[in-house]
Order: C-alpha cells, then structure tokens, then sequence
C-alpha cells in the first residue's frame, strides 16, 4: 500500500543510480553475517522513511515503520557492531555497507524512492534469510 501511495504522488525525478541495487545475493553470505547487512539496510531504510515529509504517505507508513523499528531493534540485539567482530566482511558486501553509510549523498527524493521500490525485497528476501539461516 506504501509503495503504490508513493508512486501515485510521485513526481517526476532524475536519479542516476539504484541506490539499493547490489549485484550479490543475499543468501552468499555468511550466516553470521547476515543480520549485519540487514541491520544496515534497516537502518537506512527507517531513516527514509521517517523523513519523508507527505502527510499522505506518512499515514500509510505508520505501521510499517512500527513494525521495521522492531525488528530493527530485535536484529541491534543479535549484531555485535564490526570494529570489535575483528574482520571485514568480503568484498561486495563489504562495498555495500559502506554505499549504505554514503547514503547521506544522494538526494532525499531518490533514497526514497530507492527504500519504496526495495522495501518489499527487504522483508520478504532478506529478513527471511536472517529468520531462517540455512534454510534460505
């Protein structure tokens, strides 16, 4: 419902890239590294989506926001932050957390619209991944 509310208000935009876009998939990673990126995606995706600005559309995400902050807290339980994990994650994954911290960067109106049109992926393909470890 978020995403169609989105795209019906949307205007016209110029963004250059996918910003949530990655060529790797979720389910290459490490088990233990998993609820890392998802807490990254997390994050960022809450900070979109709590700054944007539509009374409209800020009605319609009240629950999913609701909802993302308590996982978002549940998954912040379960992650030990890096610097103290004593390794980096490998090579893409790695690139991609650090694409999410640059996010600051990109226009407000293209990180929204990059949350919307991958906020479905988020919860049905990478949450689920997380929940169920090898069985993704």
């Amino acid at each position: 419902m978020a995403k169609d509310t989105y795209s019906m208000l949307q205007k016209k935009r110029k963004c250059s890239s996918k910003f949530f876009h990655r060529g790797w998939d979720f389910r290459q990673l490490q088990l233990a590294d998993r609820p890392i990126v998802l807490e990254a995606e997390l994050k960022l995706t809450l900070e979109v989506l709590k700054g944007i600005q539509n009374p409209e559309l800020q009605d319609v995400l009240i629950q999913p926001l609701q909802t993302l902050s308590h996982i978002y807290r549940e998954i912040q339980s379960c992650v030990t932050p890096l610097p103290s994990r004593g390794h980096r994650l490998p090579g893409r994954p790695n690139n991609w957390l650090h694409r999410l911290t640059e996010a600051g960067k990109e226009s407000q109106s293209c990180l929204e619209a990059s949350v919307m049109l991958t906020l479905l992926r988020l919860l049905t393909q990478d949450l689920r991944c997380v929940a169920y470890g090898d069985l993704c």
